[in-house]
């Protein structure tokens, strides 16, 4: 079966179900450049899932590849993150036409669910519903470790900053406003542009909140059916998507722990400063910046997910199950 991805955790499940003794073939989402120690467009899966090291997987974009050197049977997409007008003008070009799976997965719900959507794409079904047992089993076997019965550290989980904007208080005044014996001026000459910063959304969301800390900045909500459940039942929270908020009101939340956005970065106890947080830092400024709890007691951890740039969000993945793994045991310093 020959199957391009064009969703970084579309390929990722792929590696999760591909087995040993099958002919699959995997094309790599960016067929434009080389990736150094990386799948390679066209690359032959089986890979061994016993294996200690496994391929490191690419980036999505997108752009499309060029499918007519790879004429497959099936495409997996983000609808969020690809081109559905260049997708299809490449479709029609082909002797056979795909079939075309659309997936946008979410929170943590959806990504086990769509290794089971994508296993029965593949004809993968039974693996698929091992795997999710699995996954699901290791997310039980973690939240079991959260202590339910105290009050968890603030946490603050940034994705990123917005371009500078500007502010309405300085928009210059109407024409007719400005006395005509005066030189109009800009008040955007002489001062500066604001920025925000970008807090997640969904599925890490959950997993903050199930790791028993708060996200207070962009909290889970409850469902409208969840009564009494919705404090000791993480799941009945509903979690929204990334949202922007001034660095004030950043600040003014006082976060105890800081969790930011570094692509394919493993969690670790002292990490180097990455380049989020020195950006953050600039836009708080260094007073404000040492100020935050979490830089005083240096619980900065980076939060190791893949940010495709056309998307406000990442999407869930089967590896989200180790940062919440680790998640866990760093919430557990607090209790």
């Amino acid at each position: 079966m020959r199957i391009v991805s064009l969703a970084h955790f579309a390929t990722e499940t792929l590696h999760l179900l591909a087995s040993q003794r099958e002919n699959t073939v995997l094309v790599a989402e960016d067929a434009s450049r080389s990736h150094e120690n990386t799948t390679a467009p066209g690359q032959r899966l089986p890979i061994d899932q016993n294996a200690t090291k496994k391929p490191k997987i690419p980036p999505a974009l997108p752009a499309c590849p060029d499918l007519g050197a790879f004429e497959p049977n099936l495409i997996l997409i983000d609808p969020r993150q690809t081109d559905r007008h260049t997708l299809e003008n490449q479709i029609e070009s082909l002797p056979n036409r795909p079939k075309v799976l659309s997936l946008s997965p979410r929170t943590i719900e959806d990504m086990l669910d769509t290794v089971l959507t994508i296993g029965n794409a593949i004809g993968k079904a039974t693996l698929a519903r091992e795997q999710v047992v699995s996954l699901r089993a290791r997310l039980w076997q973690a939240q079991e470790r959260v202590n339910a019965y105290t009050t968890g550290p603030v946490v603050a989980a940034v994705l990123g900053l917005t371009p500078p904007q500007e502010p309405a208080s300085l928009a210059p005044a109407p024409a007719a406003a400005q006395p005509n014996h005066l030189p109009k001026r800009d008040a955007r000459a002489s001062k500066p542009k604001t920025k925000s910063i970008i807090i997640a959304g969904d599925w890490i969301v959950q997993m903050i909140e199930r790791a028993g800390a708060a996200h207070p900045l962009n909290p889970g909500i409850p469902s409208p059916t969840a009564g009494a459940a919705s404090g000791p039942q993480m799941a009945e929270l509903i979690p929204g998507s990334a949202r922007s908020v001034r660095t004030h009101a950043f600040a003014d939340a006082m976060p105890e722990i800081l969790l930011l956005a570094e692509p394919d970065t493993p969690p670790a106890t002292e990490p180097p400063p990455g380049k989020l947080e020195l950006k953050l830092k600039k836009v708080l400024g260094k007073t404000i910046w040492h100020d935050l709890p979490a830089v005083r007691n240096g619980h900065i951890f980076p939060l190791p997910i893949h940010t495709p740039q056309l998307l406000p969000s990442p999407a869930p993945s089967p590896s989200l199950v180790k940062v919440f793994e680790q998640l866990v045991e760093i919430v557990r310093t607090f209790s």
